[in-house]
């Protein structure tokens, strides 16, 4: 078994935000906005949400 050494800790990527910058905008464009009723609604609410993140609205890069 091979085992590669990183230069960069991952505990300093979790900090600054690199690895899940979707985190911060699935919090401030939905979280803080809604009011789940249950667990079924929320996993619901939670894949139309992506959904529509990963496909329709228009990301900064492009």
């Amino acid at each position: 078994m091979l085992l590669l050494q990183s230069r960069t800790s991952i505990r300093s990527l979790l900090r600054s935000g690199a690895i899940f910058p979707i985190n911060g905008r699935m919090r401030d464009e939905f979280l803080n906005d809604t009011l789940f009723r249950n667990l079924v609604q929320t996993r619901d609410l939670i894949a139309a949400w992506g959904t529509d993140y990963n496909t329709e609205r228009p990301h900064s890069a492009l």
